[in-house]
């Protein structure tokens, strides 16, 4: 596994020791690197089990296999798509 694979990590960024449920509280370190925030976030997407989110994580899904290696690209992805989601609800 990759580094920049979210799958069963914690998310990068958080305060060492700590094991934040997702949408809680994270103290990211100050020196968190761009990637390992945006794979953080990815991760606490994807450990969500809310069954609201389940079309939510499959879209990310897809959107980091049609992007490999491009967290950054995934995730700006899935904002758009959720937002304009979301707006038209």
């Amino acid at each position: 596994m990759s580094k920049d694979e979210p799958e069963s990590s914690p998310p990068a960024g958080a305060a060492p020791g700590s094991s934040p449920e997702p949408g809680g509280p994270a103290s990211p370190r100050p020196d968190a690197t761009l990637r390992e925030q945006v794979i953080g976030v990815i991760h606490d997407i994807l450990a969500d089990t809310c069954p609201e989110g389940a079309w939510a994580r499959r879209q990310l899904q897809e959107l980091l296999a049609a992007h490999p290696g491009e967290p950054e690209r995934a995730l700006l992805e899935h904002l758009i798509i959720t937002r304009r989601r979301t707006a038209g609800s």
